[in-house]
């Protein structure tokens, strides 16, 4: 019995061979007559286009018909083409882009309410409040990274300052706490700051790990009032060692 052999499709070959064969098949005539309305034919629009009147047209296939998208390679089309219809407006083909939504959770412990958002970057604001309805404490956080994914540029080793304040009955600020993360897991190499508010001076403390071998403590008065008022003082332990001076503060 004699094999009959299957005739040769005109599709056979690559996948960019067989786009090409099937516009052939499919407009036959297209390099002959003017197409899409047009007062070019095919091979005229080619030249027209620069060589791209294909390209555009395989463009236009991924693209949602009456979208902004779609009219402005149609309009490209058609001018190639010498067609004088041109399609204006449209829609964007894709959903536009949605903001984020921050998240708040709300905490309910020991009489008081915690409301914390947290924000796209993962930074988390926080605000505390008594029965009463009094804030108690706030927790504001700033993502210092500047590392940008896209350029590749800028540094990821910088992590999150947060900064936690304390508030009196009377809305006063009791104490203020500012750390400032190096993106580390271990909190070691974290540099902080405690402002304690007093009647008649202010208290603050900065610890910086990244100064010398052991660390830097400093730690400074601010008077408030009496006869210092307006004036500072400021010790710094570094490598085992302890001085002071005194600074004068204006406070205007």
């Amino acid at each position: 019995m004699a094999y009959k052999q299957k005739a040769q499709s005109i599709h056979a070959g690559t996948s960019s061979h067989k786009s090409a064969l099937k516009m052939a098949a499919a407009s036959p005539n297209k390099a002959a007559t003017p197409a899409y309305g047009g007062t070019k034919t095919w091979e005229e629009g080619m030249t027209a286009s620069g060589g791209t009147l294909n390209d555009l047209v395989a463009k236009r296939k991924g693209l949602k018909k009456g979208s902004a998208e779609y009219n402005e390679v149609q309009n490209k089309i058609n001018k190639a083409l010498g067609s004088k219809k041109v399609h204006s407006g449209g829609t964007p083909s894709s959903k536009p882009y949605a903001p984020h939504t921050p998240k708040v959770d709300v905490e309910k412990k020991g009489g008081k309410v915690t409301a914390t958002e947290t924000s796209a970057r993962g930074e988390k604001d926080s605000t505390t409040v008594d029965r009463k309805g009094r804030v108690r404490k706030t927790v504001d956080q700033t993502n210092r990274s500047t590392y940008n994914p896209d350029t590749q540029t800028g540094s990821s080793g910088l992590g999150m300052q947060t900064t936690t304040k304390k508030f009196k009955k009377s809305g006063k600020s009791k104490k203020t706490k500012t750390t400032y993360s190096m993106g580390t897991d271990t909190k070691k190499d974290d540099k902080r700051t405690v402002t304690t508010m007093g009647k008649r001076k202010q208290k603050e403390r900065t610890v910086d790990p990244s100064e010398g071998k052991r660390g830097t403590v400093t730690k400074t008065k601010h008077y408030t009032k009496g006869k210092k008022a307006g004036t500072s003082k400021t010790r710094v332990r570094k490598k085992g060692q302890l001085f002071g001076r005194k600074v004068d503060v204006d406070y205007s």
